[in-house]
Order: structure tokens, then C-alpha cells, then sequence
């Protein structure tokens, strides 16, 4: 009778260890279950965060390109709707560079 007590006890405790391992072994999935989807959500953040960044900045550097031949572009244009108000600033400009020249 011993022998069954003592059994049923080892029984009983290993059950009980048995349920808590499981327990644990369930809150650990959880847990890195839930680290998981944390790490995912910051590493699509800073991937989109990023992808914004270098999209600003492909657009900045294309604007910065193309800046110095909208200018002459909008010169040209101007010219071309107006040649004698360059002639005139081209002789006012040269006759103001010939008189600080001769001092």
C-alpha cells in the first residue's frame, strides 16, 4: 500500500511538473511570439522610413541637376522674347566694366 501511495504521489507530482512545463513552454511561445511581431513592426518602420529618405533624396539631387539647365533654358527664352533689352544690358555692363577699369 505504500508502494501506491508513494506512486501515486511521484505520479501526481510529475503531472504537475509535467502541466507547469507546458504552462511555461506556452508563455515563452507567447513571449517570443510577441518580440517577434515587435521586431518586424521596427524593421518595416525603418524600412519605410528609409525607402522615404532616399525617395527625398533621388528627388532633391535630380532637382538639383536639372536647376542649372531650367536656367539657361528660362535665359534662352527670355532672349528670344526680348534680344534688344540684353544688347542694352551687355552695352551698359561693358561701358561700367571700361570705366572701373580705367581707374
Amino acid at each position: 500500500m505504500a508502494d501506491t501511495r508513494t506512486s501515486a504521489s511521484v505520479n501526481g507530482v510529475a503531472g504537475r511538473a509535467k502541466d507547469a512545463a507546458e504552462t511555461a513552454a506556452a508563455k515563452a511561445t507567447d513571449a517570443v511570439t510577441s518580440v517577434k511581431t515587435a521586431v518586424q513592426d521596427v524593421v518595416d518602420s525603418l524600412a519605410d522610413r528609409t525607402s522615404a529618405a532616399a525617395d527625398w533624396t533621388t528627388e532633391t539631387i535630380d532637382s538639383v541637376r536639372r536647376g542649372p539647365s531650367r536656367l539657361a533654358d528660362t535665359g534662352a527664352e527670355y532672349l528670344r522674347q526680348k534680344p534688344y533689352t540684353y544688347l542694352i544690358a551687355a552695352v551698359v555692363l561693358a561701358y561700367l566694366v571700361g570705366r572701373l577699369a580705367r581707374r
